[in-house]
């Protein structure tokens, strides 16, 4: 924590397996409460997207739906190798619209949306091919590798990370040529501002 601000956010969960399915209350057929469950559905993805340090991702077991969600959009995904992944929604008669938005712009565009159309599962060295995963470790050993990681990542000036990040998404949409132009005044403004 540098100045109150989180430079790295781990996410994992507890048992058997990461996250098979989203419960935010109730089901409802009632189309207010439909929009209120997926916007917040949303704002949840926005709010991992949008974090200004690192994400972590720690992925075991079976992950599903939006606990894919989670680990394809954080910035960095470590999977122990039994993990399995899946968007099975279409499977229940509704399109991914949510998935939609965000997969074929972080893996390949038809292999997106072969996940998605057909709810296919893979595993964790698939996963890690598509660029959902940066590393898969053996079973028993996420725990130790992702805090390995945060180790690592903490190690780093808190502003060198978030600036890095912040330069890394926003360069996504230019030319090798236009990011590089953008890099020299991303980084003179970042140095300035540091002496200041």
């Amino acid at each position: 924590n540098e100045k109150g601000r989180s430079r790295v956010l781990l996410v994992r969960g507890e048992g058997e397996d990461f996250c098979t399915r989203l419960d935010l209350g109730k089901q409802s057929d009632e189309v207010k409460e439909l929009h209120e469950h997926y916007d917040q559905v949303a704002r949840v993805n926005h709010l991992l997207r949008s974090f200004p340090g690192v994400s972590l991702t720690l992925v075991q077991g079976k992950t599903s739906g939006f606990g894919f969600g989670l680990a394809a959009q954080s910035d960095l995904t470590i999977a122990e190798e039994n993990a399995r992944f899946a968007f099975p929604v279409i499977r229940s008669g509704q399109p991914p619209t949510l998935p939609i938005s965000y997969l074929g712009r972080l893996i390949p565009r038809k292999k997106a949306f072969e996940l998605l159309i057909m709810g296919k599962e893979i595993n964790a060295h698939q996963a890690e091919q598509f660029g959902v995963v940066n590393l898969v470790v053996k079973a028993g050993s996420l725990r130790a590798e992702g805090q390995a990681w945060v180790s690592q990542l903490l190690a780093i000036e808190g502003k060198a990370l978030s600036a890095s990040k912040e330069f890394f998404r926003s360069t996504a949409h230019l030319s090798i040529e236009d990011t590089a132009r953008h890099g020299v005044s991303f980084l003179v403004n970042f140095l300035a501002a540091k002496k200041g």
